[in-house]
């Protein structure tokens, strides 16, 4: 895709909350060391092993006892190219002091001291690693694991269009011999392939 020739497409801020089907925290690849802790619920299904969505035991006795507890956020200026992730226990002292009285109610757990959630992070981007990273939290809205809370769900089509380029590893956690793109990977791989 020749972006020079192609006109861009502004995406605008949008805001999601990490609502994982199973309450397991979030891993962004577009942004490292960024682990996200889900909503908790007792009601979220499961498929059991005969197929049946069913509401686990153990998690009903777990976080039936717990009051809800929102999911950490993520909030996207693309423009601005600004990222900020928000937990919105952190300030709340009631939900906090309501959801260690619980935790301590209960046999397994005990809270010693104040509890608070994460502190916000802000974070500054490349336009290659926001338009990733507004790939990656379109595709969990989509599968089901966060929701929108802040602005309008953006098309795919709009994020595709949007300047920047896609990374193949948005964390460089692998080698630097692959290319940097996704859309220099096929040539890499022809490459290789002939090389033997």
């Amino acid at each position: 895709m020749d972006t020079a020739t192609k006109e861009m497409v502004t995406v605008s801020p949008f805001a999601i909350e990490i609502d994982e089907k199973r309450n397991r925290d979030v891993l962004l690849r577009s942004i490292p060391n960024c682990r996200l802790r889900s909503a908790l619920s007792a009601d979220k299904s499961a498929i059991d092993k005969k197929g049946d969505e069913s509401i686990p035991d153990h998690q009903m006795i777990s976080f039936g006892r717990l009051p809800r507890t929102p999911g950490m956020q993520v909030h996207v200026n693309p423009e601005k190219l600004e990222c900020r992730i928000i937990d919105p226990l952190h300030g709340d002292e009631e939900l906090c002091e309501k959801l260690r009285n619980r935790l301590n109610s209960l046999r397994s757990y005990k809270v010693k001291g104040k509890l608070d959630g994460v502190p916000p992070r802000k974070e500054k981007m490349d336009k290659h690693r926001m338009k990733n990273l507004c790939r990656e939290m379109l595709v969990l809205v989509d599968a089901g694991n966060a929701k929108i809370v802040k602005g309008v769900k953006p098309d795919i089509d709009d994020i595709d269009g949007s300047s920047g380029r896609y990374l193949l590893n948005p964390t460089g956690e692998f080698s630097s011999l692959q290319p940097r793109y996704q859309d220099e990977y096929e040539e890499w791989v022809g490459k290789l392939s002939r090389l033997g």
